[in-house]
Formats: structure tokens, C-alpha cells, sequence
């Protein structure tokens, strides 16, 4: 997003919602002004802050500005206007002598901060969030999912297309397992993509991807054994990665147990390498719920809690293309 120009509130509360991935709901986003390429830092709010809270939002800021290196900030609050206005409180407190624009987004409508308490207009400006261009920009460009943490997370709960169908398609799982304890790792994983991932590949996520329950067990299956995963993960481009995510998300949403998980953590290594931060999060804190040990969630989950870059996945995916020669071979 280029050439931005922030002339009102609600431009502010719309550019918030383009750079953060998602909508933001009980949250505090801060954006570096003139340097919108980086990271946007997240942090939950409190709706009621306490004293407790205002300590740890001040020590939170202070982290984003060190990790933004003193550059000019925006602050843009979503939740509460007690919240708000705690933020506005704490921005004056921790930079005295510069003037930190923030906003509020409370009720669907945008408000400047003023100081002392103070937001204007006080009646707000009404923001059509869905119809404004900043966010039109995002959603067309795939970087925006106009959703809250929890209705993300919500779309990776395993089971969630019912018990019945849950119980044929762990039937159906075993089966597959059966056939690919049989089968040289290399075969299994050739089997899979041909058979059940090739044809999602050339789809976006938001292009009618529907994966059958058939396709679903084979690709669980294909996750669980080890070696025949990590084989898999060649075909694991940034290019394909979205609508790799979607396929994982329903072949999660469709089975249950710990099977959702291993589903729902490669979701979520999908969604880290399109850049995707939140939805990588919050399909990871599925997944993990559902398989806690899981060592490649927990792989995961350290590299977001360090910052890790995606690129990083390439690297991922050379050692697995040597890894594939290595089994070809044999």
C-alpha cells in the first residue's frame, strides 16, 4: 500500500484494518508513519483498564519502540473509547515531546484523540469498513481477512462440519494409513499430491476450493506419517501457500482430534509463509489445542514468538527437495 494519505479518522481506523491482516477487536495496532512495508506490532487491550493494565500497555508500547527504532508512530485503538483513551494517556506519558496521532474505533464509529481525556469529534465519524478503499485494496490483494481473531481461529475448530462426518472421514483416515504403511515414503507422497492436492493448487483461497472427505483423509494421512509430510512440503510455494491454507483449514474442519491439529498447524505454516501473521497465530493456537505436542506447531510456534521471517520457508522447502531427491534414489 503506496501513497497512502491519512485526512480523517476513519482513513486512519481503515488503514489500521488494511496493515493488520484482519479486524482487530479489543486491540491496540501501531503503525510506523512513512514506512508502511513493516511489521504493524498488535497488542490486546482491556475494554475496562486498570491500573494493572495502563503498567502493561506502557511496558508493551515501550517494546514497540524499540522495535520500531523511534520512528514516528499512529496508534489506532479498537474496542472500547476507556480504552482508547487510556492508550492516548499513555502515548503522551511515554513521548512528552512529540505528538502520537491516535484513534479510536468504538461502536463503528472513528474518533481522534485530543488529549486530556478528550476525543474528536465527540459524536465520531461512521466508518463502512467493507467499502472503504483502503480495506477494498487489501481484501482484492488477498492481505485482509475482514474477520476477528476469534472468528479466525473459530474457522480452524476441528469438527466443526459435524460428528457424522467427522466419524466417516476418521474412517476413511485409517484406511489411508493402512494403505501407506504399504508404500515407499517417496510413493506415498507422490500419491498424494497427484491424487489429492495437484488440482487445488492453481485456485485461490477465495475461489471455490472444496476438498471432499476423500481428498481430506488422504491428506491427514499423508500428514501424520512423518516422512511422507516433510516430502510433501516441496510442493509448498509462496505462491500456492494461500490456497494450500485453505485446503488444511477444511481438511481441519472436517476431522477431529489430534488429526485436526497436525491439519490445522500446516494451515498455519501456510499462512506464515504468505505472511499471513495472525491467521498463522490463531490457526497454530488450534491446532496446538488439539495436538499440544506436536512438534512441528511447537517448531512453529517458536519461530512467530522470535519473529522468524517467512523466507525462512524456502529454506524449509530446499531441504525437503533434497530430501525427496535422497528418497528417489532409493
Amino acid at each position: 500500500m503506496k501513497n497512502v494519505e491519512i485526512s480523517s479518522s476513519s482513513d486512519a481506523v481503515a488503514l489500521a484494518v488494511a496493515l493488520s491482516g484482519h479486524l482487530p477487536s479489543n486491540e491496540l495496532v501501531v503503525i510506523p508513519q512513512g514506512s508502511l512495508g513493516s511489521g504493524v506490532p498488535i497488542t490486546p487491550l482491556d475494554p475496562r483498564p486498570s491500573l494493572r493494565e495502563v503498567g502493561r500497555l506502557l511496558a508493551g508500547i515501550k517494546g514497540i519502540e524499540h522495535h520500531l527504532e523511534g520512528r514516528q508512530l499512529m496508534a489506532v485503538a479498537f474496542g472500547s473509547i476507556e480504552s482508547a483513551a487510556m492508550v492516548g494517556a499513555v502515548m503522551e506519558r511515554l513521548r512528552p515531546d512529540e505528538v502520537t496521532p491516535v484513534f479510536a474505533y468504538a461502536d463503528g464509529l472513528a474518533r481522534r484523540w485530543e488529549g486530556e481525556g478528550l476525543f474528536w469529534p465527540a459524536s465520531g465519524e461512521p466508518v463502512d469498513l467493507a467499502a472503504h478503499p483502503f480495506v477494498v485494496e487489501a481484501l482484492a490483494a488477498g492481505h485482509l481477512q475482514l474477520r476477528t481473531r476469534g472468528e479466525i481461529r473459530a474457522s480452524f475448530a476441528p469438527a466443526q462440519l459435524g460428528a457424522q462426518r467427522a466419524a466417516r472421514a476418521r474412517e476413511a483416515l485409517h484406511a489411508e494409513q493402512s494403505t501407506i504403511v504399504t508404500m515407499a515414503p517417496h510413493k506415498a507422497a507422490q500419491r498424494a499430491y497427484e491424487q489429492a492436492l495437484s488440482g487445488y493448487l492453481d485456485k485461490g483461497a477465495d475461489r471455490g476450493i472444496t476438498v471432499s472427505d476423500e481428498h481430506a483423509a488422504m491428506l491427514a494421512a499423508a500428514a501424520l506419517d512423518l516422512q511422507v509430510r516433510d516430502l510433501l512440503l516441496i510442493h509448498f510455494t509462496t505462491e500456492n501457500a494461500p490456497a494450500l491454507a485453505e485446503v488444511w483449514r477444511q481438511v481441519a474442519a472436517v476431522l477431529d482430534g489430534p488429526n485436526s491439529g497436525t491439519a490445522a498447524i500446516l494451515a498455519a505454516a501456510c499462512h506464515w509463509a504468505s505472511r499471513h501473521a495472525v491467521a498463522a497465530r490463531e490457526a497454530l493456537n488450534a491446532g496446538l489445542e488439539s495436538a499440544p505436542e506436536h512438534s512441528l506447531g511447537r517448531l512453529l510456534e517458536r519461530a512467530l514468538d522470535a519473529g522468524i521471517h517467512p523466507s525462512m520457508w524456502e529454506h524449509l522447502r530446499t531441504a525437503a527437495a533434497q530430501a525427496a531427491a535422497e528418497q528417489s534414489t532409493r
